[in-house]
């Protein structure tokens, strides 16, 4: 619950310290592009917080934080402009950096979506099953991967990603990769 993180722009020989204002804070970056970084982040303190969609145009140095029209729960950009959120339930996507967003209404139950591109990817029900998609979710097929705790999707290229699971008693996540 700090307001800073760490940045490097020579592969890791220096780090910087970077802060965001007072009432947000930016604790999972999920997509970079040149200077161009998306990040989920809350605003407010631990015990009242909401989360916004953070951006950032200058490498993390400075942020707008944009707040969405749906529960976040986890979100996932395939460039500059075009991504996709998660609220547990419905997918949204937006092609305006997270200015608007629209609900993709041929999927529900869903927990998490890990994209290669606009149309290809990979989604995870509240059950635990993967499902893939090659034409935006327009159409979509279960995976052989059943529910075999698998928590994330990695997409490595069109047909092909790696699955990071738990399959411990214990609520410990990512502690076995598929």
């Amino acid at each position: 619950y700090v307001n800073y993180f760490y940045r490097t722009l020579d592969y890791g020989i220096t780090w910087d310290t970077i802060y965001t204002d007072q009432n947000n804070r930016v604790y999972q970056f999920f997509y970079s592009n040149a200077n161009q970084v998306y990040a989920l982040s809350y605003t407010g303190w631990w015990d009242n917080q909401d989360y916004v969609l953070g951006l950032s145009d200058d490498y993390g140095t400075t942020w707008e934080f944009l707040t969405v029209p749906f529960t976040i729960k986890q979100f996932h950009f395939v460039n500059d402009n075009y991504g996709f959120g998660c609220d547990g339930d419905q997918v949204w996507v937006t092609e305006d950096r997270g200015q608007s967003w629209e609900t993709i209404t041929t999927v529900d139950n869903v927990s998490r979506v890990s994209f290669y591109d606009k149309n290809i990817g990979w989604f995870l029900d509240n059950a635990g099953v993967v499902y893939y998609t090659d034409d935006g979710f327009a159409t979509y097929h279960q995976t052989s991967c059943g529910s075999d705790f698998i928590t994330q999707i990695i997409p490595l290229g069109p047909k092909e990603a790696i699955g990071l699971g738990n399959n411990s008693s214990v609520d410990i996540p990512y502690n076995f990769a598929k």
